[in-house]
């Protein structure tokens, strides 16, 4: 019976391959040697179907096993969702300076006349006179032509016995006259043709013809053509509230009335 335990115990040293791979198959179970008994069973080898030898047994380590190899990578699991976002960085220093930009269009100069005169309503006839600063402004466009832009900064005086400027119906009432106010607007004259002559000098009043004539003549051609655009705004105020706001339809159109003169 010894000479089989100790046969037992040389197989376990000799071949550790076959007894790694026995427990590897038989996990959670182990080969013990008996060290208490008599001598028949004594230094027998005992296997155990738990993880730990018995009393009076001592636990045989066996060898580790040889690696196997490499099994085949598994698919892709699907993506997590994503994280928080993390803290805002540093600053990054400050970039070079870049190349200037082309030049712009000119505007070749500003010329300012003085012109008075009377202002026409909305039923007819006129409402009141005024006396203004008008500021001429040229800006050439990409396509040829040239913007006139035209600002007032005045006052206007109310005529007795006319219409108000923009009654609910017309004929308005009529005024009494003698009524001073702001009046403070502007209007846009686009020219074509002609040959823009900036440094000329307009007399007053310096009406929209003798702005063609003056500064847009003939020149072997043509002399300049235009008119007024739709943007075009003048506003009239007598003060306490009494305003009137005269403008193009696609700037709004008109509201308010001067009422009190």
């Amino acid at each position: 019976m010894k000479t089989l335990a100790v046969g037992a115990l040389l197989l376990v040293l000799l071949i550790p391959s076959a007894f790694a791979g026995s427990q590897r198959t038989h996990a959670g179970k182990v080969l013990c040697v008996e060290l208490r008994g008599n001598k028949e069973t004594v230094r027998d080898v005992k296997f155990r179907n738990t993880s730990k030898c018995k009393r009076g047994e001592q636990k045989i380590a066996l060898p580790r096993g040889l690696r196997g190899p490499r099994g085949p990578q598994g698919p892709a699991g699907a993506q997590g969702t994503a994280g928080a976002p993390g803290p805002a960085g540093p600053a990054g220093a400050k970039g070079d300076k870049g190349d200037p930009g082309p030049a712009g269009i000119s505007a070749p100069g500003v010329v300012v006349t003085h012109s008075g005169g009377p202002d026409s309503s909305h039923c007819g006839g006129d409402w009141a006179n005024d006396d203004y600063t008008r500021t001429l402004q040229f800006i050439p466009q990409d396509d040829g032509r040239i913007q006139v832009v035209r600002t007032y900064d005045g006052t206007f005086t109310t005529i007795a016995g006319s219409s108000q400027p923009n009654p609910p119906t017309c004929p308005g009432p009529l005024q009494t006259g003698g009524l001073t106010g702001t009046f403070k607007g502007f209007d846009v004259l686009l020219v074509t043709g002609g040959v823009f002559t900036p440094n000329a000098i307009c007399p007053d009043p310096c009406t929209t013809a003798a702005i063609l004539a003056t500064f847009f003549p003939a020149g072997g051609g043509a002399q300049g053509t235009g008119g007024v655009t739709n943007g075009w705004e003048y506003q009239y105020d007598a003060g306490g509230g009494d305003i009137w706001v005269n403008r193009s339809t696609p700037r709004g159109g008109d509201f308010g009335n001067i009422t009190g003169g």
